[in-house]
Formats: C-alpha cells, sequence, structure tokens
C-alpha cells in the first residue's frame, strides 16, 4: 500500500516538474532529461512511469484537466443560485488559466505548441465541463431564472466560447485578465451587448 502511495506521489512530482518546463521552453526543446535533471533523478527514472516524452505530455494535460475540473466543482457546491454557480465556474476556469500563465510563465511559443495538443487530449474533460455546465443551466431553468430552449448548445456554446478566450489569453494578450475583464465577460454572457 505504502509502495503504491510513494510511486504515486513521484508520478506527481514529474507530472508538476514537465509541466513546469514545458511552460517556459516548449514541448519540443523540453527533454526527458531536461525534467529528470529538475528533480535530481536520472532520466531512466522517467521510464518507470511513462513509456515516451508523448505520453508523458498526455498525462500532464489530463492531469491538469483533472485539477480544474476539481477545482471548479468544489467551487460551485459552495452555492445555491444558478447564476452565482455559472459566475463561479467561469471565474474559477480563468482564474485557473491565469495561474498557468503566471506561474509557469508560458511563452507564446509554448502556447502555439501546447494549445493543439490540449485540443486532442481533452475529450475526457470537454464531457466534466459539459456535465458541470448543463446540470448548472438545467437548474436554472427549472428554477425560472434561465431562459434557455436548448439547454445543450448553450453548455456546449459557453464551452467553446471559453476556449476563445484560453486561446486569447495564452497568445495575444500581453497582460493578466483580471476581475475587472471577468465581469466584464460575465455580463456579456448573462446580458448580451444590446443596450436595451
Amino acid at each position: 500500500m505504502q509502495d503504491s502511495i510513494d510511486k504515486e506521489s513521484r508520478k506527481i512530482k514529474i507530472l508538476n516538474a514537465a509541466k513546469i518546463l514545458f511552460g517556459q521552453y516548449g514541448i519540443r526543446k523540453t527533454s526527458l532529461e531536461d525534467i529528470s535533471k529538475s528533480l535530481g533523478h536520472v532520466k531512466t527514472s522517467i521510464y518507470h512511469y511513462f513509456d515516451s516524452k508523448a505520453e508523458l505530455v498526455n498525462a500532464v494535460i489530463r492531469y491538469e484537466g483533472e485539477i480544474l475540473i476539481n477545482k471548479i466543482e468544489e467551487e460551485i457546491r459552495k452555492h445555491d443560485s444558478p447564476q452565482d454557480k455559472l459566475k463561479t465556474y467561469f471565474k474559477t476556469r480563468m482564474d485557473h488559466l491565469n495561474n498557468l500563465v503566471n506561474l509557469e510563465k508560458i511563452t507564446r511559443k509554448a502556447a502555439e505548441e501546447i494549445l493543439p495538443l490540449v485540443e486532442k487530449e481533452r475529450d475526457f474533460f470537454n464531457e466534466a465541463e459539459k456535465r458541470i455546465l448543463f446540470s448548472i443551466l438545467i437548474k436554472g431553468i427549472d428554477e425560472n431564472i434561465f431562459k434557455i430552449v436548448d439547454p445543450e448548445f448553450v453548455a456546449v456554446a459557453i464551452i467553446a466560447s471559453m476556449k476563445g478566450m484560453e486561446s486569447s489569453l495564452l497568445i495575444y494578450l500581453n497582460r493578466e485578465m483580471d476581475n475587472k475583464d471577468s465581469d466584464a465577460m460575465l455580463d456579456i454572457l448573462f446580458n448580451g451587448i444590446l443596450n436595451v
């Protein structure tokens, strides 16, 4: 039992080290040897956990997705109203992305390299995110708060919007998003852009 806990702990350390180095130098420029050195290990020790660099990249993406889903679920449980749950989903997701960009000092080149891989690898994340949003939207419909005809479509549209913002944040913005930016996007989500 203790051996499996130790193995899982070592695996998480590898994932975190890989995430940091991928963010700083890009996937192509980061070798398994670089990751091993950052941990004070020999390169072959990584092969006890991952068969290849590609498998490690996929594991990092999946690990980050699981952390985010858990954080979103934890935060939305703190709220009762569908509006607050939706706002919390949005802010938690944007905060998580901001933290990744800032803490890992991700470069434009690394972001451009990572985003296509993330898209290919995160079907599991997309489904979890869709499930979370769908349940929030249904609650809002049931409580006569949201006027939505097709909650599944709206959930997918919100996810697509968030992905567009991810790309912009990681690649095009030269600054960190702040609460004012998040509030402006939430206002558009809830009220649209019409001056009615």
